[in-house]
């Protein structure tokens, strides 16, 4: 998954930046160099949207320690021949 996300963003990265620097060329045809100033400052805006975004992500730290284990944690308790009891909730 981590995978197809990353590649889906660098398309779409790709996209967005080929857009910018291609909108306003010089006579000639060749882009302007002010298009590419401001295609990594729309990149930037975007990591630091995207950093914001990763920050309000709650982390497993933050997690009390009252709650009911995840199934990842039974997984790695069973592989390491600790075999853990799951409370039952209702």
């Amino acid at each position: 998954m981590n995978a197809n996300i990353r590649t889906i963003g660098g398309a779409i990265g790709a996209a967005v930046v080929s857009g910018v620097i291609t909108a306003h060329p010089q006579a000639s045809g060749l882009p302007r160099e002010a298009g590419f100033t401001m295609g990594f400052l729309v990149l930037t805006a975007i990591a630091l949207a995207a950093a914001l975004a990763a920050l309000a992500v709650p982390s497993a730290r933050r997690a009390s320690a009252g709650r009911r284990p995840s199934t990842a944690t039974i997984v790695e308790s069973e592989l390491a021949g600790e075999f853990a009891t799951v409370p039952a909730t209702r």
